[in-house]
């Protein structure tokens, strides 16, 4: 292949994965093994993890009851009733052969040394309350990946949290009257103008520009309790 040839591949489906209460192992105990575990934990996830060497973040997780671990090398059968594992060691064999494991297994994988190999990419992540973000270069430049991500963070201030949680408040309020709001009218509502209401901390006058803006009389406003949104 000449130097410098694009290699055409097909691009992957974003998602996002329910975790919470469900088995992930990890193979690996360094710091990439670490983020992936403190990752997994932020999502409820019930994480094992598989390493003879553990740093000392997992092996506190492990000391507080929150993660279970076996100090060994992988072995086939670690990854049976997992929901996700993640290859994450420095070994590229030992994150083929949990790659191998996982496909037997019809387990979703990770493996953090190629991004090829794996069902479920990792992301350079961006959270404010529900509303997530996630960064991802398929495995190309995780740098560029964090560059990104740290100029849309300076960008998604934490108010945007409470705006999702205002626009929610009135999506229920609207579900339970069976009114037909289409996705092009709440676009058009979610304006500057009631972020920066929001952002100066004016709740009420927000909650009604943005009812103003979806067209929903004032009879709704009593279907949403009072400060929901906040």
């Amino acid at each position: 292949m000449a130097e410098g040839t694009v290699v055409e591949r097909a691009p992957r489906y974003p998602v996002t994965l329910a975790v919470a209460g469900r088995r992930c192992v990890v193979v690996g105990g360094g710091q990439v093994a670490t983020r992936k575990v403190t990752a997994l934990l932020e999502a409820g996830a019930a994480v094992h993890v598989v390493s003879p060497a553990l740093s000392d973040a997992i092996e506190a997780l492990a000391a507080a009851g929150r993660i279970t671990v076996e100090r060994r090398s992988y072995q086939p059968g670690d990854l049976r009733g997992a929901f996700l594992a993640i290859a994450a060691t420095d070994a590229r064999a030992v994150n083929a052969a949990v790659a191998a494991e996982a496909r037997a297994e019809r387990v979703l994988v990770t493996v953090c040394d190629d991004p090829a190999a794996s069902d479920v990419g990792g992301a350079a992540v961006i959270r404010r309350g529900a509303l997530t973000v996630a960064v991802s270069t398929e495995g190309e430049s995780p740098a560029l990946a964090q560059l990104v991500r740290e100029e849309l963070a300076a960008f998604l201030t934490p108010e945007y949290a409470t705006l999702l949680e205002l626009a929610a408040a009135e999506r229920r309020a609207a579900q339970q009257r069976v009114l037909d709001l289409p996705p092009a009218r709440w676009r058009a509502a979610l304006t500057p103008a009631v972020l920066a209401l929001v952002r100066a901390g004016d709740l009420p006058a927000a909650r009604a520009q943005l009812r103003a803006a979806l067209g929903i009389e004032p009879a709704l406003a009593g279907q949403v309790a009072d400060g929901e949104g906040r």
